[in-house]
């Protein structure tokens, strides 16, 4: 037994510590622009933990998917991190060592032993199909599932093993949680009754009946699924049935197989071959012929070994949902979908390492260390290579460099990469890639949309405008594009064209902040108050904890006269976001119209710390050391801020009156000349204080 536990901990230690090793280069990864700003980065229900927040995380779809506890776990740690990449990508790391974990330890509950367990897991663990779900943040989804799906797998052996209900209920309440992740964990209660036939269990009629609830789940979740997802993908691409997607099917059930043993290739993206309508290539013709000859070795091994056939099933079973029987979403496949099929897969090739090794016994010790020989370097070949590939998700430009380099005709690709680019600020760039988009995909919306977001942060506004146009007559219902479209016109000075737009995305989208925040700067500009405060009010029910919308509705508060109030918006924006020197400066300000200048006076000193060549910051100091009749600070702060802007009319005035407190009257007289060359207009208080005649004002 202690021998056994000694091989236990080195089983453990090896696993992490070589999982970790091929994962280890993520932990320098951003985010990608494909989905983790859906996901993550401009995603507000993770900006909250509080009860109400969590009941509406429950309670909603997110992008198309029931995802509740992952969108939690994105929660926990925007509240602790906020939008540092590390921590995600550590997450995830941390879950799929966690789930290698959870591989030893069911292949070593369903069959015993330590070295098929051990050699299953690291092939698991390492495996650069298994990339795209660690190092993709957005793939916390395929994490979280398979941690409960094979939590809730064990729980099940245990249960037949022992036949003890509370073994059931763990499985069970595990399976709930995996559903509760990702609705890919339907196909459970199949691989329980998988589990049942290896392990010789006798199919009664109990037996039949403790799954009904399982399955209810499954049809549940399957439901919600349904219609999460079909309408948000159908509107994109449009879903189809035919013969084609039968070839189809049967070309995923060999594509993943074929990819698993050789891992060369890979793409976060595999697109349909050719256009639609277009005649499949032959491999997807012999396809089902290759199906069915496996099928048959399958049947003639139960002869032998009821683990081939467990194995075989366990991968149909779980790769079901998305071998693209019916054509919805862009992609034939995904490294994504085999994250749990891919054990079905490693199972059948340590077993039958095993039987060979059986088979023959005579030649067992040199075959043994051939084969151990073989099992090292291939584990040194799949963390080599899995490294490698982890390095194609640091960020954005590189994820799509990789695609484009091996689908050179894909226009999502080209879309992708012009995000990417704009990321950067490179526009030009982007819009080559848009146009180089456009060639093959000439209706695209997103193509045209993202070019005339390009446009518009190259002040090409009138172009942008009516490339929105154009992207709205393709798809009239698309929230994003008329509030780009609005903050287009609120440039050009179209106010009301700019609210026309704002309206519409928010009935078309009533969670886009944005056009609440944007549409209330416009009603506090035109003096429309108490509209203003709704906006604002409205985006702060949207996210609670942004500090913009807080200082905005701080600086309505000071427009309107109501000062304490405008001290409460501007402290809690502060406390959310302390480094703003303009919050700063405002509160300053309202401090100063208070009369508490040296509450004033503390804030431009922080403010002027963080944007310490700021004039303003310091013309507002001085101005509050003038009011405290402290003209020698004052006249170094106005100095400091003519130094930055020497034409600032407002610092020379406030100098000039500085000066005539100290009886400087000739440094004021100066400051006066200043301001005349530059035409502003001359205070007569300033022509008494320094004894001249006015001679008028421009």
């Amino acid at each position: 037994m202690q021998k056994e536990n000694k091989e236990l901990l080195v089983a453990v230690v090896v696993i992490v510590l070589i999982t970790a090793f091929a994962y280890s280069a993520t932990m320098s990864n951003g985010f990608t622009n494909w989905d983790d700003n859906h996901m993550v980065t401009e995603n507000g229900m993770i900006r909250s933990l509080s009860f109400a927040n969590l009941g509406h995380i429950f309670a909603s779809m997110h992008y198309g998917h029931y995802h509740p506890l992952v969108v939690i776990s994105y929660a926990l740690e925007y509240h602790f991190f906020r939008l540092d990449p590390w921590i995600y990508h550590l997450t995830n790391v941390v879950f799929h060592i966690l789930n290698t974990l959870l591989v030893f330890w069911f292949v070593r509950a369903l069959r015993g032993g330590m070295v098929v367990p051990l050699f299953a897991a690291l092939v698991f663990g390492i495996h650069p199909l298994h990339v795209e779900s660690v190092a993709w943040v957005t793939e916390r989804k395929d994490m979280l599932y398979s941690f409960f799906y094979l939590l809730s797998l064990i729980a099940y052996v245990y249960y037949v093993r022992s036949n003890q209900k509370r073994f059931y209920i763990y499985a069970a309440v595990a399976f709930l949680c995996s559903l509760l992740s990702k609705a890919m964990a339907v196909t459970l209660p199949l691989a329980l009754i998988l589990v049942d036939f290896l392990l010789n269990r006798r199919f009664t009629k109990d037996v039949w009946i403790e799954k009904v609830p399982l399955f209810a789940l499954s049809f549940l979740f399957g439901i919600i699924v349904l219609y999460a997802t079909y309408p948000v993908k159908s509107a994109v691409v449009g879903a189809s049935f035919g013969f084609d997607n039968i070839l189809i099917a049967f070309h995923g059930l060999i594509f993943y197989p074929w990819k698993y043993l050789a891992p060369l290739h890979l793409s976060s993206l595999y697109p349909y071959p050719g256009r639609l309508g277009d005649p499949l290539p032959i491999e997807f013709t012999i396809a089902p012929f290759v199906v069915l000859v496996a099928l048959v070795l399958v049947a003639f091994s139960l002869k032998k070994t009821k683990m081939v056939l467990f194995s075989v099933a366990f991968y149909v079973v779980t790769v079901a949902p998305v071998i693209q029987l019916t054509r919805v979403g862009g992609v034939i496949a995904a490294d994504r979908f085999v994250y749990i099929p891919i054990l079905g897969l490693i199972l059948g090739t340590v077993e039958g390492i095993k039987w060979i090794l059986r088979k023959y016994p005579g030649g067992i010790p040199i075959f043994r260390k051939l084969v151990i020989g073989v099992a090292s370097v291939v584990v040194i070949f799949l963390s080599v290579l899995t490294r490698e590939r982890t390095k194609v998700w640091k960020d954005s430009l590189t994820l799509w460099n990789d695609v484009l380099q091996q689908y050179t005709g894909l226009a999502v690709g080209y879309n992708n990469r012009g995000l990417a680019y704009a990321d950067q600020l490179k526009f030009r760039e982007a819009i080559d890639d848009y146009n180089a988009g456009l060639a093959l995909e000439s209706d695209d919306w997103r193509l045209l949309f993202n070019r005339a977001n390009a446009l518009r942060e190259l002040g090409a506004y009138p172009q942008a405008v009516a490339e929105y146009n154009i992207a709205l007559s393709k798809l009239p219902t698309n929230a994003d594009i008329y509030y780009y479209r609005g903050l287009t016109y609120q440039y050009l000075g179209k106010m009301d064209d700019a609210v026309d737009d704002y309206n519409q995305a928010i009935k078309l989208n009533p969670a886009r902040i944005e056009a609440y925040v944007n549409r209330g700067s416009i009603y506090a500009e035109a003096k429309q108050f108490d509209k203003a405060l709704t906006d604002f009010n409205d985006a702060l029910k949207l996210d609670p904890d942004d500090a913009d919308v807080y200082f905005n509705r701080g600086a309505v508060y000071r427009l309107i006269a109501r000062p304490d109030e405008a001290l409460q918006e501007f402290s809690q924006s502060l406390s959310l976001k302390p480094s703003n020197a303009k919050a700063l400066n405002f509160r300053g300000m309202t401090y100063f119209g208070k009369g508490e200048f040296d509450s004033a006076i503390n804030d431009y000193e922080k403010a002027i710390s963080i944007d310490p060549s700021n004039p303003f910051l310091y013309n507002n100091r001085g101005a509050a050391y003038y009011q405290k009749r402290d003209f020698d600070k004052a006249v170094a702060d106005y100095t400091v801020a003519l130094s930055f802007a020497p034409n600032n009319i407002e610092a020379l005035t406030n100098r000039a009156f500085a000066f005539c407190a100290m009886g400087r009257l000739d440094a004021a007289r100066s400051d006066i000349a200043a301001l005349k060359k530059l035409g502003a207009w001359i205070d007569s208080r300033l022509i008494e204080l320094t004894g001249r005649t006015k001679t008028g004002t421009p």
